[in-house]
């Protein structure tokens, strides 16, 4: 449903949706977090849809319910002895929240496959629970620093030993740049969902595959 500022409100995603087997034709969870009050980031709905066509299951959830969200994944997964692939995305505030909730995650002993970030605002810093970053967002001079309508690097704690990539859109990604990524479009951009996807194709194969997992594929990755 849409707002009157243009904005799609959205319902409460189920938590008891995100199990360690998915039902879907390809392995793997991606549990995606809006932005601020759920009625943001509106190109998330989009990137669901792409996912769920490509067999892997994806459910949007407001970014108010990453707390309740972790704990019921911990309650889902604690006796699971092979989980399938858990990826997190989120975008704004939504993004702060999808690292605060692989924060929560790596409480409950619960690991993280891949962080996905568009534009993180006032970020925590990232686990050592999580295997892959994917940080999307666009430096902008001075307005960054504000604590919003801006997105900024992300960093890791002590400990982490997995893949951290900062892709700065006006910087180290040129092959991202779009003529509009504000902060309000960077989710919506279909360069950047087309490389989310390649790399869930890599980390969730076929169920008939499952053997065979490889690597994601670490295409325009940087460290750091």
């Amino acid at each position: 449903m849409l707002g009157t500022s243009g904005c799609a409100f959205l319902n409460a995603g189920s938590p008891s949706r995100i199990q360690p087997v998915s039902p879907s034709p390809r392995v793997g969870q991606v549990v995606i977090l809006r932005g601020f009050i759920g009625i943001w980031s509106v190109g998330l709905d989009g990137l669901g849809h792409e996912i769920n066509a490509s067999g892997i299951q994806a459910t949007v959830f407001q970014n108010d319910q990453w707390y309740f969200l972790a704990k019921a994944i911990i309650k889902n997964y604690r006796d699971a002895k092979n989980p399938e692939p858990l990826v997190i995305v989120g975008h704004s505030y939504g993004a702060d929240d999808a690292v605060r909730m692989a924060r929560v995650l790596n409480s409950g002993n619960v690991k993280v496959d891949l962080l996905v970030t568009f534009d993180p605002v006032t970020p925590p810093l990232v686990p050592p629970n999580v295997r892959v970053v994917l940080d999307y967002y666009a430096s902008r001079g001075i307005a960054d620093k504000l604590p919003w309508w801006r997105g900024i690097p992300l960093k890791a704690e002590p400990g982490f030993k997995g893949m951290l990539n900062n892709f700065d859109l006006a910087t180290n990604r040129p092959d991202l740049q779009v003529k509009d990524y504000r902060h309000g479009q960077i989710e919506k951009d279909k360069k950047i969902h087309a490389e989310i996807l390649q790399w869930l194709s890599r980390m969730c194969p076929p169920r008939n595959k499952l053997d065979s997992r490889a690597r994601p594929l670490p295409r325009g990755a940087t460290s750091g």
